[in-house]
């Protein structure tokens, strides 16, 4: 029997999902999704960087963020933001795990996990990208099995691994400084079908890189986006002038 399409995995944090729901694919994910999941694995160690630039404070003064101060080699302390800190070890915790599992049934050699523990985050995380975004249809299709997670073991699929991969990244782009976080909505009506159900897209790092419509898919890119919000505010305007003229 062919298979038949399903709501996109990721439910209603779906990218590509209108007022009817998530997306539908035949696949995990829909094609908007599985792109996010790709360039989520492919930024990692663009975002690992940014995390280890927000690592240790200035000399002018600490961050705004929870901190333990550790004794150099030189033998000054120095402040080390526990957030940035545990954000780098959750980014390579899940990555290196699912890289365990492709490399299995892609038949390449095992992980050293040995040689690993001896190695820097950042190369480990610069190798299982190198690993999985040429196979993300091979990580998007494993089947459920053991994983470790907060100490314990629990079933994870393909799924699973697109929305913990998803979910890091997102964790780790909140703790920005500059970050807007999740997709917000916007109250700026569609200028391809008139319905209010623009939502912001953001590039990897959280900044804000257009929009898309809900209902109908069009996409703005930032400059489309201001010229929507300009065009916008013209119309109001001449409503508003249309309005004062009529009451005199």
């Amino acid at each position: 029997m062919a298979d038949e399409m399903h709501p996109c995995a990721r439910g209603t944090r779906c990218a590509a999902r209108t007022k009817d729901g998530p997306a539908l694919s035949y696949r995990p994910f829909c094609d908007t999704d599985r792109s996010l999941i790709a360039q989520a694995i492919q930024g990692m160690p663009l975002l690992y960087a940014a995390m280890a630039d927000l690592l240790v404070a200035d000399r002018s003064g600490g961050f705004a963020y929870d901190a333990v101060r550790v004794t150099t080699s030189q033998g000054r302390p120095v402040p080390i933001n526990l957030d940035a800190d545990a954000s780098q070890r959750e980014m390579a915790e899940i990555l290196v795990s699912w890289e365990e599992r492709v490399r299995d049934v892609a038949r390449m050699p095992a992980l050293d996990t040995a040689a690993s523990r001896g190695q820097r985050l950042g190369v480990l995380i610069a190798q299982a990208v190198t690993v999985l975004a040429p196979r993300l249809d091979a990580l998007l299709a494993l089947q459920a099995a053991p994983m470790v997670r907060g100490g314990e073991l629990v079933d994870l699929d393909g799924a699973g691994a697109g929305l913990e991969i998803l979910d890091v990244r997102r964790r780790a782009v909140a703790r920005l400084p500059e970050s807007g976080g999740d997709d917000r909505p916007l109250s700026v009506p569609c200028g391809g079908c008139g319905w209010r159900g623009l939502i912001e897209v953001l590039d990897f790092l959280g900044h804000l890189a257009g929009a898309r419509c809900r209902q109908c898919g069009h996409r703005y890119d930032v400059e489309g986006l201001a010229e929507l919000r300009a065009a916008t505010l013209r119309r109001a305007a001449r409503r508003a002038a249309a309005n004062m003229k009529g009451d005199r």
